[in-house]
């Protein structure tokens, strides 16, 4: 997770025995709650056989990343 200004927020590369994510941002920063605002998830993956993953296919569009509001 990155801010308006590509500052790392946080990130994770852990994943369960099934290769999905098994943690998950909670608004956090440096352990303090992180302002209201936008940030936006980027995600560079492979596959185990090491196939590059090529994003969520939405409406014919493959996405890496996105936006995420964050209210408080």
């Amino acid at each position: 997770m990155v801010d308006a200004w590509g500052n790392l927020v946080w990130f994770s590369d852990k994943l369960n025995n099934e290769g999905q994510p098994s943690e998950a941002w909670y608004g956090s920063y440096q352990g303090k709650l992180a302002k209201a605002g936008t940030y936006f998830w980027v995600i560079d993956a492979k596959f185990k056989n090491g196939d590059s993953w090529t994003g969520m296919n939405i409406d014919g569009k493959e996405y890496t990343k996105g936006p995420v509001m964050l209210v408080r």
